[in-house]
């Protein structure tokens, strides 16, 4: 039927009820579907099929409509109630999480405070043992000890003494422990430990937190127009923030004219017995007597430890610029941040050259098990500085062994001769290294000192152009 309708239409089928006429207007008028003898029926039936295709079409378009609005309604409603059940499920996943979180919170406050509790002990321990060692030294005396209690194993363990905890050497307090024999019963001793020069020097000088700044003076140190002694001093006078750090440094000579210039500068002072060495003099650079000194003061400070100090070393040939502690990290996981002579770029990686002239360390159970173990290679490690031997022992894998936190310090805050500090603005202290005889130092960290006030007097923009002074007399050492 289309196919007849559109034959109706069609200019040919016309052409078989009318011949073609010749002129355009009349051909114009032929080709028109009104002037076409189309019989009347058939264009009812044609209009009436174009009606129903309509109505049809129609009717589909609605029908397809409406159930494609059923389905967007549904998925529309599926989904919803799916975001509904995973919001639900999020908050209840959120709220498990933040309950879990304050558990582990908890959990690691409790962590903490039982590890401070436990290292606490054990440094109690170590430096109990320490001074019991030392009062036998020195032929001191304990009080008589009683043991309360545990009579029902006191035969079978008669050997065992239970631990005590720390005493405080001004004071006499029973120490109240279990039985290392029963963990029942408890052993009770009361002891009284004599305090010696040391303890008091110590004592004096320490922060509240039992820590001290320590530096080691001879002869040599202390004499002179401008003494080295002088040069660091006036680092601490001339410094950020450094003036009240005297409060907490003890000179510690190895003579006895050290020994009186410290006290007449009214330092806090401590007079090392050498055991008949003779240390008063210039010790040059890697000589002989150099290395006996720098032994000797492993064994000393690996004794300041022993009683349960904390300390910065510091050699006398450096300046302190600055406050060191806002820098340095206080926290008492942190066994020992040394200073480098070149530095590496990370301050946790062994490859750094250490320098033994500068370091914070901690006492406890792992450092001074370190120092025990670097004074035994003394006799296996001639014409090597005990900062050469320790290198070897981080390199031997001695520090991951002992269980030690270490940290090497940057030589932009902890600087020297070796390497200078790019920024003057933050640099904490300067150190005489690479350098061999203590004139040549004092040369050079007097030119140090002038530079820093040089620095302090320069404008905002001025500083940018700052540099150090070249290290000609520390060079120059090297060469005689």
């Amino acid at each position: 039927m289309t196919f007849m309708t559109n034959a109706y239409r069609s200019p040919t089928f016309c052409s078989l009820t009318a011949a073609r006429p010749s002129n355009k207007t009349a051909l114009s008028a032929w080709n028109s579907p009104s002037i076409c003898n189309v019989p009347q029926q058939w264009s009812g039936l044609w209009v009436d099929e174009y009606m129903q295709g309509e109505q049809l079409r129609r009717t589909l378009a609605d029908l397809w409509w409406k159930h494609y609005s059923e389905l967007l309604c549904a998925a529309e409603e599926r989904a919803t109630k799916k975001l509904k059940e995973k919001e639900l499920e999020l908050g209840n996943t959120m709220r498990r999480n933040a309950k879990l979180e304050q558990q582990v919170a908890q959990f690691r406050m409790e962590a903490q405070v039982w590890k401070a509790q436990v290292e606490n002990l054990e440094e109690k321990t170590w430096s109990l043992r320490a001074s019991l060692h030392e009062a036998k030294l020195r032929g001191g005396s304990t009080d008589e000890v009683r043991e309360l209690g545990c009579a029902g194993c006191k035969e079978a363990h008669q050997e065992e003494a239970a631990e005590s905890s720390f005493v405080d050497p001004d004071r006499v307090d029973p120490v109240r422990l279990e039985c290392k024999a029963c963990e029942k019963r408890v052993a009770t001793f009361n002891m009284t430990i004599k305090r010696d020069e040391l303890d008091e020097a110590l004592a004096k000088a320490s922060t509240q937190d039992k820590t001290v700044i320590i530096a080691i003076i001879n002869k040599a140190y202390v004499e002179g127009d401008k003494s080295m002694l002088d040069l660091f001093l006036d680092g601490f006078w001339l410094g950020d923030d450094t003036r009240t750090l005297t409060d907490h440094l003890l000179m510690v000579a190895v003579d006895q004219t050290s020994y009186e210039r410290c006290k007449f500068l009214r330092l806090h002072c401590y007079k090392l017995e050498t055991d008949g060495v003779e240390f008063g003099g210039e010790k040059l650079y890697m000589s002989s007597d150099f290395l006996k000194m720098m032994w000797r003061r492993t064994l000393f400070l690996g004794e300041v430890l022993k009683r349960g100090y904390n300390f910065i070393f510091t050699d006398t040939d450096v300046l302190w610029l600055r406050d060191p502690f806002p820098r340095l990290s206080l926290n008492e996981t942190m066994d020992l941040q040394i200073s480098t002579d070149e530095f590496s770029g990370d301050p946790w990686s062994e490859s750094n050259t250490i320098n033994t002239g500068f370091y914070m360390i901690r006492s406890n159970k792992k450092t001074i098990t370190l120092f025990e173990k670097l004074y035994e290679k003394k006799d296996n490690s001639t014409g090597m500085k005990e900062q050469d031997v320790l290198q070897r022992l981080i390199h031997d894998g001695l520090f991951r062994e002992l269980g030690l936190r270490v940290r090497f310090l940057d030589t932009l805050y902890f600087s020297g001769f070796c390497e200078n500090s790019r920024d003057v603005s933050v640099v904490i202290t300067f150190h005489a290294n690479c350098c061999r005889s203590i004139t040549a130092k004092v040369a050079d960290l007097t030119a140090a000192i002038h530079d820093w006030k040089r620095f302090r007097s320069l404008s905002t923009n001025e500083t940018a152009r700052f540099h150090w002074s070249d290290h000609v007399a520390c060079v120059d050492s090297w060469k005689h």
